[in-house]
């Protein structure tokens, strides 16, 4: 039951990195209206549809034994979360009976700054990947050197020491990001 109830404190908290107040819009402006030039409908054309990010395969970057080494044994092995969306693959990790529960996902580079912005308050932590960030609600952001793509690592266990496993977590992970 402890297990649903943290997927839904997580669920919750993905939802809430979108933006404040659920607001997804855009920063650009509307584009203009005015006819430039006589049969110019003035509209501009459409923007190009972005290439379909490549899948990242989360749970490669550590090996279960790596992983236990966070965690102590783990309840199950691994678990694939498929790209969906924004996230590009992820990796579901479990632990004392499944009352320690992790998951390090994979998100476009270019969301990487905004994500961190909209997560609070964040702090620093040297030495992971090209660089890094921890927050109280968020867990743990690394951006991998020369990737196309972020690390998201969050952990919640019913001893309270999610946020330390988080970073535990995200230092053996980004460490074999490829």
């Amino acid at each position: 039951m402890r297990r649903i109830g943290m997927m839904f404190v997580l669920a919750g908290m993905l939802v809430a990195c979108k933006g404040k107040d659920g607001d997804n819009k855009s920063a650009e402006p509307p584009p203009s209206t005015a006819p430039t030039e006589p049969g110019d409908s003035g509209k501009s054309p459409a923007p190009a549809a972005e290439a379909p990010a490549k899948p990242i395969d989360v749970c490669s970057f550590a090996t279960k034994e790596q992983v236990e080494g966070v965690f102590g044994a783990l309840s199950a092995d691994p678990k694939p979360q498929a790209p969906q969306g924004a996230l590009l693959g992820g990796c579901e990790y479990s632990a004392d009976g499944g009352t320690t529960i992790a998951f390090a996902s994979a998100r476009p580079a270019h969301e990487f700054e905004a994500t961190v912005k909209a997560s609070g308050p964040a702090t620093e932590l040297p030495g992971v990947g090209e660089k890094a960030f921890t927050t109280e609600k968020s867990g743990v952001f690394v951006q991998p050197a020369g990737a196309s793509y972020f690390l998201h690592v969050f952990a919640g266990s019913a001893k309270g020491n999610g946020k330390a496993l988080a970073v535990e977590l995200a230092k053996v992970v980004a460490a074999g990001a490829k």
